[in-house]
Order: C-alpha cells, then sequence, then structure tokens
C-alpha cells in the first residue's frame, strides 16, 4: 500500500512501520459537485510509518487519487480535526460522517502510537 500511493522509491526511507488497527477500516468519502461527483470507498489497513527524514525531503510520487497535498504540524491537525468536530456538531451530522469518524479514530491511535514510540525511544 505504501508503495502504491507514495511510490517505489519511498521504501528505502522507512524505518518502522506500526500497524494501527488490527482490522481494515471501511473510509467513504463523497467529495461532492465540486469534484466530479467522486466518491471513494475502501477497505483499508492502517500503519505509522516512520521515516528517516522529515516528510518534505520525502520524494513522494503520489499517483493520479491524490488531488493535492500539504504537510502540516501535529498541532494543526489536532485544531483541524477539533473545528471540524465542532462544526458537525453543530450542523447536526454527530455520528453520521462515516469519513470524518475514521480520521477521528486514525488521529487517536496515531496520538498513541507516536507516545509509545516516544517512550521507547527515551529508554
Amino acid at each position: 500500500g505504501i508503495k502504491e500511493e507514495l511510490g517505489q522509491q519511498i521504501t528505502k526511507h522507512i524505518k518502522r512501520i506500526h500497524p494501527l488497527s488490527p482490522n481494515p477500516l471501511y473510509y467513504y468519502r463523497d467529495y461532492g459537485k465540486e469534484n466530479s461527483n467522486r466518491i471513494d470507498r475502501q477497505l483499508t489497513y492502517v500503519w505509522l510509518v516512520e521515516m528517516d527524514v522529515p516528510g518534505t525531503q520525502l520524494p513522494l510520487k503520489l499517483d493520479e487519487e491524490v488531488a493535492d497535498h500539504k504537510w502540516i504540524s501535529d498541532t494543526t491537525l489536532k485544531e483541524w480535526l477539533e473545528f471540524a468536530n465542532d462544526e458537525l456538531k453543530s450542523k447536526g451530522h454527530v455520528g453520521t460522517k462515516i469519513c470524518h469518524s475514521t480520521i477521528l479514530t486514525l488521529w487517536e491511535k496515531v496520538q498513541g502510537a507516536t507516545e509509545k514510540l516516544k517512550k521507547e525511544s527515551t529508554q
């Protein structure tokens, strides 16, 4: 999956791969009219991939499914997730946005794995 999404050249930069879930997650996203009514449905395993260089230095070769990307800090991501969650709640969509709940679940798992890695590296 990593090679497919980021390109073959990325494998030489992988230090470790940590599975974040024992089973695949169902991902659903309706991109709407502004994105040609594209709908994404897939089962996917989720990993935390530890690299040997910062993400901004990786030689990414993203496939045609990727419309755009940018690197953000984990603090910025957390702020975005909190804002998005509050926005959904204000519109009465609590529990109905499969994609959003998937992202929140992933975030929680990444935070747990990151804390575990920090503890391992200091021992």
